[in-house]
């Protein structure tokens, strides 16, 4: 264990999910990302329709409950994680919790966004974020891609 400490392993030692933890981390992360979306969708405040617009483009919410329920499956069906396996569902955790991330900003931003006064003549911007989300969504459809055949090559589906 120490060597890995002093080797190059370091960074990926500290952002690595443990095996036995990462289904979890996954389940937990998905979870949130689809409560704050229905969050934000459900929100009717002005400005938000575009963001809303945009999300509800991305199929954010289809994508990730798709993704939710095929680490379940991983999980029931799991005998001994190979660790590309592993590689990949960390890969997918660590996309999802940015995603989760910035949509909370979102939501932060709405609510305090809400408390000043005179808030609904006040414009607010929500397009820097779209951005992030957008480009954290493209790199969870390829990382979910990945996961799929790396799950396929060792007959996990």
């Amino acid at each position: 264990m120490e060597t890995l400490l002093f080797g190059t392993n370091v960074a990926t030692l500290v952002t690595f999910v443990g095996k036995d933890l990462i289904f979890a981390s996954v389940r937990t992360t998905a979870s949130s990302v689809l409560g704050t979306f229905v969050y934000l969708t459900d929100v009717n405040k002005p400005g938000l329709q575009s963001f809303n617009d945009r999300m509800t483009k991305l199929d954010i919410q289809q994508s990730v409950s798709l993704l939710s329920a095929f680490v379940n499956e991983l999980e029931i069906k799991e005998k001994k994680m190979p660790d590309s396996l592993h590689i990949a569902l960390n890969g997918v955790d660590a996309v999802l919790k940015e995603i989760n991330n910035e949509m909370t900003h979102v939501k932060d931003k709405i609510e305090s966004h809400n408390k000043l006064w005179f808030n609904s003549l006040r414009p607010t911007s929500f397009e820097n974020s779209i951005k992030r989300i957008n480009k954290y969504y493209s790199i969870l459809e390829i990382r979910k891609a990945d996961l799929f055949e790396v799950a396929k090559y060792y007959k996990f589906t």
